[in-house]
């Protein structure tokens, strides 16, 4: 028997912990190649690949069937995550390189 996306949902929302295994087992795949193809990276893909699930659950009283397939609405959510993930982590990287430049000019001048 063959179980839609739709009731796999609507199984997870109301507890059901095989429908959450098996939409992730049909699912993963796919996640993580979107996320390697922005990474680039397998440690970091396979770390963003998890973040887009725990998302993805929390989320999943969102996802309307009538607006499209599952995979649909998670690889939206997924490149919303990552895109996410790389503004904050490009902010953080620019504070830390200002702080690297600060240390520099220090070592350089250190009269200063």
């Amino acid at each position: 028997m063959h179980t839609s996306d739709a009731e796999l949902v609507k199984g997870c929302l109301a507890g059901d912990h095989v429908a959450w295994e098996t939409i992730v087992r049909h699912h993963n795949r796919r996640i993580y190649n979107l996320a390697y193809r922005f990474t680039g990276r397998f440690d970091e893909a396979e770390d963003l690949t998890q973040e887009i699930f725990l998302k993805v659950y929390r989320t999943l009283n969102s996802y309307r069937p009538e607006s499209g397939a599952l995979m649909t609405w998670m690889v939206r959510v997924g490149r919303n995550h990552i895109i996410d993930h790389y503004r904050k982590f490009k902010t953080e990287r620019t504070h830390t390189d200002s702080l690297e430049i600060e240390y520099e000019k220090a070592e350089e001048n250190p009269e200063r």
